[in-house]
């Protein structure tokens, strides 16, 4: 038989190092970010973290630096580990975006994604659902903050959420549509 060995992340690079174009792949996670927190910061322009298979997060995600894209290939899904508030925090960091992830809820209280919105931009979630597992998301996506966040997009999601799908304080041309919150 033919054996799929893809490992389960792959975080690809562009910018203006000789070696931009290289891939780096990891078997969890957590390695992942381990490496953009260590290596990612000042060489890349963008980073596109391919996401295959089902994860569990066991803690926060904490993202290191901007310009992240969380692209999710072969059914991608992250799963909550613990109660997580939230899954993923996005730090204040701009242009990151998750595209085509399944988000599962196995622990009351949690959220998907959440972080500070102090002067940011350019925050996207696209294509992505957020459905219960053994219990509802508190809230899928909250971004909220003292300071205003520009050009959010949120498309084309399906949320299942126990209190609110989608937060957003102060929003400078924020866009949500085509999607759908069911409780």
């Amino acid at each position: 038989p033919t054996l799929d060995r893809k490992v389960p992340f792959t975080v690809r690079a562009s910018g203006t190092a000789a070696d931009a174009t290289a891939e780096s792949c990891f078997a969890t996670l957590e390695a992942a970010i381990l490496y953009l927190n260590f290596f990612g910061n000042g060489v890349q322009q963008k980073t596109t973290l391919m996401n295959r298979g089902p994860h569990t997060v066991p803690a926060t995600v904490t993202l290191p630096q901007n310009d992240i894209v969380f692209e999710g290939d072969e059914n991608a899904e992250f799963i909550t580990g613990a109660a997580l508030t939230p899954m993923f925090d996005l730090n204040a960091n701009s242009r990151v975006t998750f595209r085509n992830i399944l988000f599962t809820c196995n622990h009351a209280t949690s959220v998907a994604i959440g972080g500070a919105t102090g002067g940011t931009s350019e925050r996207r979630v696209e294509r992505c659902r957020f459905v219960s597992g053994s219990q509802n998301w508190a809230r899928a996506i909250n971004l909220a903050g003292a300071s205003p966040t520009t050009g959010v997009m949120i498309r084309e999601c399906r949320i299942a959420a126990a209190d609110v799908g989608i937060r957003i304080t102060r929003p400078v041309q924020a866009k949500v549509y085509d999607c759908v919150v069911t409780e």
